[in-house]
């Protein structure tokens, strides 16, 4: 990294090295909005190169719509997204992506059908699990909206089992539980959901919250 920096600032360095250090970054730290500004830049400059340019506005595309989701800022999300299915239409993971915005908003027709096109798309283990999941996941929501408590239990249980890392699968199965009085696994499932957290902020304070209006009776 010091010896990409070291060139850019030289001034005399090659268009692509943005382009190459934009990559280094994201190998790093993931889809960040750190690696927007050399994304944009080698958008510009690489404008006439058909692969860096395809390349650079997938990623922009991609790290824009994940910031706009973290941020809870989904129709910007889902338009992000589907311009990235669009851009990298043989990959399962723009589909995926969009179909979690679509499910936010409500939209869970788009959603199921973004998670089909990307299960259909899947050719790895983990695409195919995360797809799967992320059905039952709809169908949970669908459940709840409905009232349909024990089928929303049923399809949280089944999204567990193929995403047991994700946290707020458990938080989320934790409020199923506390709306129909069920306090052992309310509890149960919020520790889960904090054991789970990680370094995501919004999801442990979300856990805390739970185990805290669980215990007092809320």
């Amino acid at each position: 990294m010091g010896i990409l920096d070291a060139a850019l600032e030289t001034g005399q360095a090659p268009d692509w090295l943005r382009c190459e250090r934009g990559e280094f970054i994201l190998t790093a730290i993931g889809p960040h909005v750190a690696v927007i500004p050399d994304f944009e830049a080698c958008a510009q400059t690489m404008a006439d190169d058909d692969y860096w340019s395809w390349r650079a506005t997938s990623i922009l595309v991609w790290v824009r719509g994940v910031n706009a989701l973290d941020n809870e800022r989904y129709e910007e999300a889902a338009a992000h997204f589907q311009q990235w299915a669009n851009l990298v239409d043989d990959s399962p993971w723009p589909q995926c992506y969009l179909a979690f915005a679509l499910d936010e908003l409500g939209d869970y027709n788009g959603a199921m059908a973004a998670f089909l096109q990307c299960r259909n798309l899947a050719e790895d283990a983990d695409a195919r699990r995360q797809a799967d999941g992320g059905l039952k996941y709809v169908e949970a929501h669908v459940a709840v909206e409905n009232g349909a408590w024990d089928e929303a239990l049923a399809a949280y249980e089944e999204a567990i089992s193929l995403l047991p890392d994700d946290p707020w699968l458990f938080c989320e199965r934790a409020e199923v539980f506390m709306t129909i009085g069920e306090v052992e696994p309310a509890l149960g499932n919020a520790q889960a959901c904090l054991d789970h957290s990680g370094e995501d902020d919004s999801i442990r304070e979300w856990a805390e919250s739970l185990l805290q209006d669980i215990e007092s009776g809320g």
